[in-house]
C-alpha cells in the first residue's frame, strides 16, 4: 500500500498499472474519489486528500512486476498541427509529415484556437507572422519550435510575431532574425494580454527584439538570448505586470537594452551585459547582473558573466579557467524554473541548485 498526499481532487488525475503474470491490467481515477479496481490485483482510490494504490497479492496471478501513477492537473484540450518545410497548405496539418503537414506558420496561426499548439519542426520561415485568435487562461495557443527552427525576415520582413488584440499566446523555441527596422520590433506584442515569449533567441534584427505596447499586460519572458540588436533589446511597457527571468542580453545595442518600462515589471535572474537600462526605477530587479552598476533590489550584482563559446557561462567544471559569477547566484532552484534540463556550460551538463543567471542551453 502506497500513499501520496497531497492531492487536489479538483484537478487531479491518476493512473496505475501493474504488470502479473497473466498480463496488464490497469485502474485509472479520474477527477473524483470514485475506485477502479484492476482485475484483482490493483486498486487506486482517490480520496479528498490522498491518492492510495494498493497491491492485491492475493490474486492467482501474483507476480507483479511493476506500476506507474501520474497526477496532476487536468490535461489541456486542443488540437496539434505541424508545419514542415515540405508541407503544403492545403494539406490537414494534422500530422507530422510531408503528406499532412502545413507548410507555414501563418496557416496555423489563421487556424488554431483556444488550447491548440503548432509544432514546427526544423528550417528556415520565410515569414511574418500574425495570430488570428485568442487563447485563454486555461488553454493558451502554443507556437513550439522543435529543434531548430529561424523565423528570418530576409532582411525585408518587418516583425517574426506580430500578436495584436490576441491574448494568451505562447511563443517558444525560435531563433528570430534580419527582420528589418519598421518600427516598433521584430516580436510584437500590441493590446495583448498574457504573451509568453519563452526559449527563444532573438539577433540581428533592425529594430527592437520584443516589445509590449498599448494595453499589453502581464507578459511572461523567460530564458531568451537577446543579441546584436541595432535599437532597443526589448520595451517592456504597457500596461505592466510584465515578468522577465533568466534572459540574457548581450553583443552589441544600438539603443537601450531595456526602453522605457513599467513600475509593476519584474525583473529577475537575467544578464543585462550590454547597453543601459532607461529607468531602473520601472520595475522590481532582484537577482539580476547589470553591466553598468549594481541595481536597486535583492542579490544584484555587477560582475562580467565571463560567456564563453557565445552566451554559455564559464565553468571550471567544464574545462574553463574560472567559474562565472553569475553561476549560482539566482533567486530559485533550477528545477523550481523549469531550467534543471537546461545547461550554461559548454559541456551540456545540466543546471542543478540554485539556478544560474541567464539563458540556458538545449544540452
Amino acid at each position: 500500500n502506497i500513499g501520496i498526499t497531497p492531492v487536489d481532487t479538483t484537478k487531479a488525475y491518476a493512473f496505475g498499472s501493474v504488470q502479473a503474470g497473466s498480463g496488464q491490467n490497469v485502474g485509472r481515477s479520474n477527477y473524483a474519489g470514485d475506485d477502479i479496481v484492476g482485475v484483482g490485483s490493483f486498486t487506486a482510490e482517490l480520496s479528498t486528500s490522498q491518492l492510495t494504490l494498493t497491491r492485491d497479492n492475493t490474486a492467482a496471478a501474483s507476480n507483479v512486476g511493476w506500476f506507474v501513477v501520474h497526477w496532476g492537473s487536468a490535461p489541456p484540450t486542443g488540437t496539434t498541427y505541424y508545419v514542415r518545410t515540405d508541407g503544403s497548405d492545403s494539406n490537414t496539418g494534422l500530422s507530422n509529415d510531408a503528406a499532412g503537414a502545413w507548410l507555414t506558420i501563418q496557416k496555423a496561426a489563421d487556424t488554431m484556437v483556444a488550447g491548440d499548439t503548432v509544432r514546427v519542426q526544423p528550417g528556415t520561415y520565410p515569414e511574418a507572422v500574425t495570430p488570428l485568435n485568442a487563447g485563454t487562461a486555461a488553454n493558451p495557443i502554443t507556437y513550439l519550435a522543435v529543434g531548430a527552427v529561424v523565423v528570418d525576415g530576409g532582411n525585408v520582413r518587418c516583425r517574426a510575431f506580430d500578436v495584436v488584440g490576441t491574448g494568451y499566446q505562447v511563443i517558444d523555441g525560435f531563433e528570430i532574425t534580419d527582420q528589418i527596422d519598421c518600427g516598433e520590433s521584430a516580436l510584437n506584442v500590441l493590446n495583448s494580454d498574457n504573451v509568453t515569449i519563452r526559449n527563444n533567441i532573438i539577433h540581428d534584427t533592425g529594430r527592437d527584439g520584443f516589445a509590449f505596447q498599448g494595453t499589453s499586460a502581464n507578459g511572461l519572458v523567460e530564458n531568451n538570448l537577446i543579441y546584436n540588436i541595432d535599437d532597443d533589446g526589448a520595451t517592456p511597457s504597457g500596461a505592466g505586470g510584465h515578468v522577465f527571468r533568466n534572459n540574457t542580453f548581450a553583443g552589441t545595442m544600438g539603443g537601450w537594452v531595456l526602453e522605457e518600462g513599467h513600475a509593476t515589471n519584474l525583473f529577475e535572474d537575467n544578464i543585462f551585459w550590454t547597453g543601459a537600462i532607461q529607468n531602473t526605477a520601472l520595475g522590481t530587479f532582484n537577482y539580476n547582473d547589470y553591466n553598468s552598476a549594481v541595481l536597486p533590489g535583492t542579490g544584484n550584482i555587477s560582475s562580467d558573466p565571463l560567456f564563453v563559446s557565445g552566451y554559455y557561462l564559464s565553468h571550471l567544471a567544464a574545462g574553463q579557467g574560472s567559474d562565472s559569477p553569475a553561476i549560482d547566484a539566482g533567486s530559485d532552484t533550477a528545477a523550481n524554473l523549469g531550467l534543471d534540463t537546461r545547461t550554461t556550460r559548454t559541456d551540456s551538463v545540466t543546471d542543478t541548485g540554485t539556478v544560474d543567471l541567464g539563458y540556458h542551453y538545449l544540452p
